[in-house]
């Protein structure tokens, strides 16, 4: 009978060691889960508040686009009345009245300043176009060779004497 005893001791010795590493488990994967979420809410919280901070930025970005603007057309404005009040040379108001005044762009979406673009616009050339159509290109074996005519010779002319030499 001392032995069922044992053996009953031993088995739930073993049970209970094995329910409190089966719970001490448990409680340790929820331990992460809920350290995981939280992380998870701050970097939530964190983006929501980098987002506000760009979105200010850029709005003061633009208040103060908009006060640049604003000063360069009173500073320009100040400019050309001095000049009509103080210059009394003909030519130079002549000259000052033709002069572009600066362009108020404030109420002007991006995409309608890109619409405005000349869209022609043609790449720069790395060459020189020719003149005429019949004119030689710059990969004719006759460009740049004015008036001299192109022998398929390779030999530098001599005075004959080593010619006659060399045969002989």
């Amino acid at each position: 009978m001392q032995e069922n005893v044992l053996i009953a001791l031993i088995a739930f010795a073993a049970g209970f060691g094995l329910a409190w590493l089966f719970l001490s488990r448990r409680s340790n994967a929820a331990q992460r889960q809920r350290r995981v979420e939280s992380q998870l809410e701050q970097l939530r919280t964190e983006y929501t508040h980098y987002q506000a901070e760009v979105a200010e930025h850029f709005n003061r970005t633009a208040e103060l686009l908009g006060e640049l603007n604003a000063r360069y057309h009173d500073m320009f404005n100040h400019l050309a009345r001095g000049a009509e009040r103080l210059c009394n040379d003909p030519d130079f108001k002549r000259v000052a009245s033709n002069a572009p005044s600066p362009v108020d762009v404030s109420g002007i979406s991006p995409d309608e300043l890109e619409e405005d673009e000349d869209t022609d616009v043609a790449p720069p050339l790395d060459y020189a176009p020719k003149r005429a159509p019949d004119e030689a290109g710059m990969l004719s074996e006759k460009f740049g060779l004015a008036g001299a005519s192109v022998t398929s010779d390779p030999e530098p002319e001599s005075d004959g004497t080593e010619k006659t030499a060399a045969r002989g």
